[in-house]
């Protein structure tokens, strides 16, 4: 198929740009559906089934078929997502699956949890990843809020909880909008209210870092840069002031290619066995700017 391409974008004087997405399992215990399908020892022609089924439920990793607890399958995942439903912020290939195929993909999911549950749950959130959560709970409020497309729908509390579990009804949507705390897997009844079967916290968002600072304090082991100086800083090491894009000149340096790196190549085994180029200077050779470590 590959060769067939090349040899058509060469024939029509086509050019590929190759944009690799960077994926990663957003969930700790996580990991790729694929791999866990091939583990259980389905042979080649089932993979190739399996994985035409996967990209018709838009899943990648064995988490986005489970619901929010990590321990048991979303039931909605059992049958074949409906055209117009978006279940992943990527763009999936087209499949035409079958019943034998649909079938073939329920009885690997059970294979994933047993009797209808893991036997180990996935672990918390590390990553928004790239599931579409329709569901989501602001606990500060105690609201439930659906969101489809165009459409949002918040629920509120109705009754009370006693024994059972607490039911969501539809209500005024707020002035501001909710801030959600939580991903839940939600069942509606046939009264229209909402339940809420399980939930997980929505990971933090990480913030970029700002200057150069927060970049080496992300990195931990900071002992390293007790003796940092850098021009547009007020001291030393990571504590050091900097004055307003004190630091912009390191980014604009490397921008534009003028920046130059000089160590001296020291090498003390007796306090850091793997650590070499132990002091090392950051320099614009416009003569802007220096950046001097210690390392």
């Amino acid at each position: 198929m590959l060769k067939e391409l090349w040899s058509r974008m060469y024939r029509f004087g086509f050019n590929m740009l190759q944009n690799t997405i960077k994926l990663s399992p957003p969930r700790k215990r996580d990991g790729w559906i694929m791999r866990s399908f091939e583990n259980i020892g389905y042979n080649p022609r089932e993979l190739a089934i399996l994985s035409r089924v996967r990209q018709h439920q838009q899943v990648i990793f064995d988490s986005d078929p489970f619901d929010a607890s990590g321990l048991a399958i979303d039931p909605k995942y059992l049958q074949l997502r409906q055209p117009g439903d978006s279940w992943s912020d990527l763009t999936f290939g087209r499949q035409c699956i079958s019943r034998e195929e649909l079938q073939l993909w329920q009885e690997a999911l059970e294979q994933l949890a047993p009797r209808g549950r893991r036997a180990q749950g996935l672990g918390e959130h590390i990553s928004t990843g790239h599931k579409i959560w329709h569901w989501c709970f602001e606990e500060a409020t105690g609201r439930l809020q659906y969101s489809s497309g165009a459409s949002v729908t918040v629920f509120c509390p109705h009754g009370q909880r006693g024994g059972r579990l607490q039911q969501y009804i539809p209500g005024q949507l707020p002035q501001e909008p909710l801030q959600p705390s939580h991903w839940c897997t939600v069942e509606v009844l046939d009264s229209g209210a909402a339940v809420i079967k399980s939930k997980t916290a929505i990971p933090k968002v990480k913030l970029a870092p700002e200057n150069l600072i927060e970049v080496l304090t992300e990195w931990g082991c900071e002992w390293m840069w007790e003796e940092l100086k850098m021009t547009g800083g007020v001291g030393t090491g990571l504590n050091m002031e900097l004055e307003e894009g004190g630091d912009s000149w390191l980014r604009d340096a490397i921008k534009d290619n003028s920046l130059v790196a000089v160590t001296d190549g020291s090498f003390i085994r007796q306090i850091c066995p793997h650590l070499c180029s132990a002091a090392l200077i950051l320099e614009c050779t416009k003569g802007i700017e220096a950046d001097l470590f210690f390392l």
